[in-house]
């Protein structure tokens, strides 16, 4: 293989393989070699300490940028400190904030509820009040009432025509004697009298068959007087403070209800009968119904009863009842 080195090996000697006539000829086109570099023992010994030094200097640089480095994020470090102690103590303001806010908003309520629980009880109390001043207003207008309003009561009956069984058809005919014993007038009197028998079946379902009876008559008549028919004046008694009157009334036996309470009373054996006492003695009642109006319009009924005896102890004659009476 041929040697790359050119002609010359580099020690002056021709190369064995060119020709003689060629050694010491140089192309023209061939620059000329330069010598070579003769190392000094100077220079060889400054490149280990210029590599040293080079070394030193890397290290030194690599020691400034770490200590920079540091610095740098010791920097970054107290900044980030800094920001998070101002975010706590923004959190904690915030946080103080809302403990405030919860307590203003809890005193708040407090304060509202208790004042609402005032109100309220105020309200109740007032309400409680005006229901009391109005309690008292009506009590004040009842007694007012009842102590100017007039009083009408049926004082007794007097008899004037009286037939009783057997001798002939029950009839009884009398007066109604009428007070008034109140402090004002009362207007628009009507009266009504059934006689009844003293039967408890039958005073339990018609006992007030007398103001039943009143009420069909007014009706009746105020409507007549509505259409100009019987009577169109005004009907009725009128009772100043302490007067009296006498109504005539009349009554039969519609069903002989009465007829024969007395024929059994008659039939009973004499060891039955209380001595001295008529059969007809108590067997009957004179039902009672007395309507008016007081000065302030307001409508009243006295219900009234008497009862027929015939003995020893009572004349005969009519007492008051000691049951059916009512007033209002």
């Amino acid at each position: 293989m041929p040697d790359k080195e050119g002609p010359d090996r580099g020690n002056g000697q021709p190369h064995p393989d060119l020709p003689a006539e060629t050694v010491g000829q140089v192309d023209e086109n061939q620059q000329p070699a330069l010598p070579p570099l003769k190392q000094t023992a100077d220079s060889q010994e400054q490149n280990p300490n210029q590599v040293e030094r080079d070394i030193r200097t890397g290290e030194k640089w690599l020691v400034g940028i770490g200590i920079v480095s540091v610095l740098v994020n010791f920097f970054i470090a107290w900044i980030y400190l800094g920001q998070l102690h101002q975010m706590r103590t923004a959190t904690e303001d915030t946080t103080h904030a809302l403990h405030l806010a919860e307590d203003s908003a809890t005193t708040e309520n407090s304060h509202f509820d208790r004042t609402m629980r005032q109100v309220i009880s105020q309200t109740a109390a007032t309400e409680q009040a005006a229901i009391e001043a109005k309690e008292q207003a009506e009590i004040a207008d009842e007694t007012l009432r009842k102590s100017q309003r007039p009083w009408v009561n049926a004082e007794s009956f007097s008899v004037i025509t009286l037939t009783l069984p057997p001798r002939g058809r029950f009839n009884v005919q009398g007066e109604v004697t009428l007070k008034n014993t109140g402090t004002s007038v009362a207007t628009e009197g009507w009266v009504m009298l059934v006689a009844a028998p003293n039967s408890t079946k039958w005073l339990t379902k018609n006992w007030d068959q007398a103001c039943r009876i009143d009420d069909r008559q007014m009706r009746a008549s105020r409507a007549s007087a509505a259409k100009g028919l019987g009577d169109t004046w005004p009907i009725g008694f009128v009772l100043a403070p302490d007067q009296e009157t006498k109504m005539r009334m009349a009554s039969g036996d519609a069903n002989g209800l009465i007829t024969n309470q007395i024929e059994r009373a008659e039939s009973l054996p004499s060891y039955l009968s209380a001595p001295g006492q008529s059969a007809t003695s108590g067997q009957f009642y004179l039902l009672g119904c007395a309507r008016y109006r007081d000065q302030f319009g307001t409508h009243h009924i006295t219900r009234f009863c008497f009862v027929y005896l015939d003995d020893q102890m009572s004349p005969a004659g009519f007492y008051v009842c000691n049951g059916n009476q009512t007033a209002n």
